[in-house]
């Protein structure tokens, strides 16, 4: 609707920028909005623009809640200000391709300024190179933002959850990237390398069934790209893939040498249904990603009492609840039990783990 989007009173921005002095409907459409600020924006800034209730559609129907959106200056890309660190490039089924970007810089950048690229041959030459506008106009990707890129976001989040659907942006074409092997570049348009990552399906966890629709997801965006040991199927418990998020398999600088440990809290819990306590919360932290997990239930006689987790590969750090029923989904009885949870990592080494929790139903 023109002549509420004109209203000047409906935008919001700050910090310390207020109201906008012009809202200019922009022709032929009128389907977008130029607003102008008395004051000059700052690099290095990153603002809110909050849209207040009032605004209209072209109906005259009230949008009825109000919307935030950030913006920023742009600022120019230099090498690993943004790191390829999620792809998945064997799709399941008639599912599509998808390469994670995460910004680790302190820059917003436009998109605008970068290409997607698929190498066949390494070093990457014409004509065995394939590069895509990431973006036509203009798309910031913020400082410790995750946006994962493709063909179809529709597919990617029917096959996968996500945080936020707005990380997932779709380009008008898509690099082709094959299913066993390729080469990722991410580079601006002058042809500078922005990042780049070489993949092969050897490069997932060995134990997986398949590796149909699992991505590839990069451990530390600190370490580099060419490491392979930098790079890990997506864990089963996240749905084997991550886009627009942090990964499953993460681990933050410094992580990697932390004790590997397994917590359970509360260490009473009561399943009554009066939702406190009702479940066992069983934590875990790996300071390496690559492994499968079995968690078991014993009771105080050392009777198996429910399997949690069967050969399940998680991600680096997580939890599992239990809700004080047995395998044949009868309840126990109030009691000490033991939680049992085995490791077993690539290199055949099992590392074993046991907790003690108290189960007291009060009806």
């Amino acid at each position: 609707d023109i002549a509420a989007a004109a209203d000047t009173s409906l935008y919001l921005a700050g910090p310390y920028l207020g109201h906008p002095t012009q809202a200019f409907l922009v022709p032929p459409d009128y389907r977008s909005v130029q607003l102008t600020f008395k004051d000059t924006f700052s690099y290095g800034q990153i603002y809110l623009l909050t849209l207040q209730p009032g605004i209209k559609n072209c109906i005259g129907e009230e949008i009825g809640y109000s919307s935030e959106i950030s913006f920023a200056l742009s600022e120019d890309v230099e090498m690993q200000d943004i790191v390829i660190n999620e792809v998945l490039f064997n799709p399941l089924g008639d599912g599509v391709d998808y390469v994670e970007l995460f910004n680790r810089s302190s820059k917003p950048i436009d998109l605008e300024q970068l290409v997607l690229g698929s190498v066949k041959e390494s070093p990457p030459e014409l004509p065995d190179t394939q590069f895509v506008d990431i973006s036509t106009s203009c798309r910031i990707i913020f400082p410790g933002e995750y946006l994962a890129l493709t063909s179809d976001p529709g597919i990617v989040k029917d096959q996968y959850y996500t945080e936020d659907p707005q990380a997932i942006l779709q380009m008008s074409s898509f690099p082709s990237y094959n299913n066993d092997l390729g080469y990722v570049l991410l580079s601006d348009k002058s042809g500078t390398v922005i990042d780049a990552m070489s993949y092969s399906e050897e490069m997932h966890f060995l134990l997986l069934g398949s590796y149909e629709g699992v991505s590839l997801e990069r451990i530390s965006p600190e370490r580099e790209s060419g490491d392979v040991l930098n790079w890990h199927s997506a864990a089963e418990t996240s749905g084997f893939g991550t886009p627009g998020y942090q990964n499953s398999q993460y681990l933050s600088a410094g992580n990697e040498d932390n004790d590997e440990n397994l917590v359970v809290s509360p260490e009473v819990f009561s399943p009554d249904g009066d939702g406190k306590d009702d479940n066992l919360g069983i934590y875990y932290h790996f300071n390496s990603p690559g492994r499968l997990v079995t968690v078991l239930i014993f009771d105080a006689e050392g009777h198996l009492a429910r399997t949690l987790v069967n050969n399940e590969m998680p991600g680096t750090e997580g939890f599992y609840s239990w809700d004080g029923t047995l395998d044949d989904r009868t309840y126990a009885q109030n009691g000490i039990f033991v939680i049992y949870m085995e490791a077993l990592d690539m290199n055949g080494k099992t590392r074993r783990f046991k907790k003690a929790g108290v189960l007291a139903r009060s009806r």
